[in-house]
Parts: structure tokens; C-alpha cells; sequence
């Protein structure tokens, strides 16, 4: 609509502008020609109206020369109309000029309008666009984490003392455990010792300790790299961090491990600095303080040597601080 009025008003300008110039050139041809007949309209009057039977030429012709002087008023009032006229024109194209600064005032500000709109646009697609690039790459995250969740369960299977054994699996974890128990209750006969004995102290027995648990497993737990491939999933949690889930990602691993997997993580920890470190970091032993059945040997010692960060991540330790 705006354009439509904006488009029609200069040929009505183009109207007004030549009407006036039309009638403007008239009038001066009007007076150009009265001016030039006009002695001789004097002259027709002086013809068929004698003034006061004047025969003499030269007395006639100086009062015929004194009547220009009327003629000079009627050129002054005429160049007062024109005057007039001008001012008028002037005003027009005033006016004119106004409705066409303030069309394009209300033009320019459409447009800014219609840029901000755009603007606004722009980022709502930017922001859809990041947020569907986010999505894929948490479902591509999610695609690799289950199947190395799934890898993980296969090698829990495939877990064996022996081949004639039925010793497999989960029971696996439970002969390393044992094993891994003897060096801890031969020096700490009751459990609350190992809380009142130095740190260096107890980290002598960590050699004994990992030793005995692969020797009672028939090094099952090495040879199939089982703590190598967790270490392995939980880097690749700490590479998506970017992605803001890791504590989705760190609830889902947990709740795919035991409690006897979980103990023996720990112990394999002990002269495993990575994986404590992931321990720590994201409380990956946090179902151990509240299941009924935990060994307290292996409780104290996990107080002892790791502490709150088993149970609790270290993000949230800081935020209690």
C-alpha cells in the first residue's frame, strides 16, 4: 500500500508543478500584449471620447504619455499577483517535499523493522541450527557408549579362571577379591586399623594386594585388559565433556557395573594412577557406602586411600566448600 501512495504522489506533484507554469506563461503573455496595445487602446478612446476637445498634439500626447502611469500600476499589481502566485507554487512544492521526506522517514523505518525482524530470524536459526548440531552429536555420543557398554558386558563373559572352569564371569571378580583380601587381614586384623596406620604403611601392601587378586584369578582380569578398556570408556566420556552429559554418562557406567566389579576396580587402582584419577573425579565406587554386604577391610581401605571422592564427584565436593 505504501508504495502504491509513494509512486502516484509524484505525478500529481508533475501535475500541479506544470498547471503552474502554464498559466504563469499566460499571464506574462497577457501583460506583454496589453503592454503593446495598450496605446493604441488609448488612442481609440482618445478617438471616440475627446477629452476636453484637446487639438494640440503635444498637449495630447503628454497626457497619453501620462497615462502609462496606470499601465505601471497594473504591471506592479500583476507582479504582486505573480509574487503571489510564486509563493504559492513554492508552498506546494513544500508541501510536497515534506510528504516525501516523511514517506521516506516511515520507509526507512519499515525497513529497520523488517532488518531487525530478520536479525531476529537469523539468530533463532543459528541457535536451531547449533542445537540440532548439539543433539547429533549427543546421539552420536550416546551410539558409541552403548556399544562400548555392550563390549564391556561381552568381556565380563568372557571371563574364566580356566577353560575347564565354571569359575566365569562375575565369579571372576569374586576369586580376584579373595585373593586380594589374604595381605590386608594378615596385617590389619580388625578392620578399624587400617585408619590408625600411616599411609606409607598401607601402600607397601598395595603390590600384595594387586598380586594376590590376579594370582587367585589366574591373571583373568589381565590377560583379557579388562580395567584397560574401562579406562578406555571413561576417557571417552571425558572427551565428550563438551557436551555437557558427563554426569548422565557417569550414572549409565555406573549402574552397568557390580559390586564386586566395582572392589576390584578400586583395588587394580591402587598402582593404577589413570584410573584412580577417574575415581576421584567422578565417584565411580559411590554404590559401595550404601550396599549392606561390603567387606569392611575394603571399605577402611578405600576411606584410607581415596576418602570422600569414592562415594561423592569432586564437583560437588568443591561446591559444599
Amino acid at each position: 500500500m505504501s508504495t502504491s501512495n509513494h509512486s502516484s504522489d509524484p505525478l500529481e506533484e508533475g501535475k500541479n508543478s506544470k498547471s503552474g507554469i502554464i498559466w504563469g506563461g499566460l499571464l506574462i503573455l497577457f501583460i506583454i500584449v496589453l503592454w503593446l496595445i495598450y496605446p493604441f487602446i488609448l488612442g481609440w478612446i482618445s478617438a471616440e471620447w475627446p477629452v476636453n476637445h484637446l487639438v494640440q498634439t503635444g498637449t495630447t500626447f503628454g497626457t497619453f504619455g501620462d497615462t502609462y502611469g496606470a499601465l505601471n500600476t497594473l504591471f506592479s499589481g500583476l507582479a504582486f499577483g505573480i509574487l503571489i502566485l510564486s509563493l504559492f507554487l513554492q508552498g506546494k512544492e513544500l508541501q510536497a517535499q515534506r510528504k516525501e521526506l516523511e514517506a521516506q522517514r516511515k520507509e526507512i523505518k519499515e525497513s529497520n523493522v523488517i532488518a531487525d525482524k530478520q536479525r531476529e530470524i537469523t539468530e533463532q536459526q543459528k541457535d536451531l541450527n547449533a542445537q540440532q548440531f548439539h543433539n547429533a552429536q549427543v546421539q552420536n555420543f550416546y551410539n558409541l557408549f552403548f556399544r562400548f557398554l555392550d563390549e564391556k558386558k561381552r568381556k565380563v563373559e568372557d571371563l574364566e579362571l580356566t577353560r575347564e572352569s565354571k569359575a566365569r564371569g562375575n565369579y571372576v571378580f569374586e576369586h580376584f577379591l579373595k585373593g586380594a583380601l589374604k595381605p590386608i587381614q594378615a596385617r590389619f586384623l580388625y578392620a578399624d586399623h587400617i585408619a590408625s596406620e600411616t599411609a606409607e604403611e598401607v601402600e607397601l601392601l598395595f603390590e600384595d594386594i594387586i598380586s594376590n587378586g590376579h594370582s587367585s584369578s589366574r591373571n583373568a582380569l589381565l590377560e583379557s585388559e579388562y580395567f584397560e578398556y574401562i579406562c578406555f570408556i571413561l576417557r571417552f566420556i571425558e572427551e565428550h565433556k563438551n557436551l555437557e552429559i558427563t554426569e548422565t554418562a557417569i550414572k549409565i557406567f555406573v549402574s552397568y557395573q557390580s559390586i564386586n566389579e566395582m572392589f576390584c576396580m578400586f583395588i587394580i587402582s591402587l598402582e593404577d594412577e589413570e584410573l584412580q584419577s577417574y575415581i576421584k573425579k567422578y565417584a565411580l565406587l559411590r554404590k559401595l557406602n550404601t550396599y549392606e554386604g561390603s567387606n569392611d577391610h575394603f571399605m577402611e581401605l578405600i576411606d584410607k586411600t581415596v576418602g570422600a571422592k569414592a562415594y561423592t564427584p569432586e564437583s560437588t565436593l568443591n561446591k559444599g566448600r
